[in-house]
This record gives C-alpha cells, sequence and structure tokens, in this order.
C-alpha cells in the first residue's frame, strides 16, 4: 500500500472538515482495487476450468479393450464372491 499509516496522519484526517468527502473518495478507490482482484481471479478459475474440462474428456475404448476390462472386472467380481464365501465359513 503507497499510503502511509502514522497516527498524527489518521487523526489530521479525522478531523478535517473534508473528512466525509475524502473517506468516500479513497472508499471507491479500494472498491476499484477489489473489483480488479476479483476479475483477476475470476479469469484464473476460469482457465483453470477450462483445462480441467479439456483434460477429463473421456477417451472411448476401443472394442478389444473394452472387453478385456470387462473380462477382468468379472474375474474381480468372481475373486470377491469367493472372498466373501470363505470369508463367511
Amino acid at each position: 500500500c503507497p499510503k502511509e499509516h502514522r497516527p498524527d496522519l489518521k487523526e489530521a484526517f479525522e478531523k478535517d472538515e473534508n473528512h466525509e468527502y475524502y473517506k468516500a473518495l479513497y472508499e471507491q478507490e479500494f472498491m476499484k482495487f477489489l473489483k480488479r482482484l476479483v476479475d483477476q481471479m475470476e479469469s484464473r478459475i476460469k482457465k483453470v476450468q477450462q483445462r480441467i474440462d479439456a483434460n477429463n474428456t473421456v477417451t472411448e475404448l476401443d472394442k478389444d479393450t473394452a472387453e478385456k476390462v470387462n473380462a477382468v472386472n468379472a474375474q474381480i467380481s468372481e475373486l470377491l464372491k469367493k472372498q466373501d464365501e470363505a470369508g463367511a465359513k
């Protein structure tokens, strides 16, 4: 922050007859600063979301690979079933 925050300056500012006017100007300047920050963050969020969306594209498996995946899943299911049966005994 380029502003000086000395107690004597603060006291003089608060006693100034145009205190409310200057305070309003400062608040407007501060709101512009905050808006720029929000805009920058929204822009960053949008870019990151676009990258995430681009990386999350679902690729279709070819028929052979899909069959292999299904076979492995079936084997896993069968082994889990046998494990449950053995554990129940």
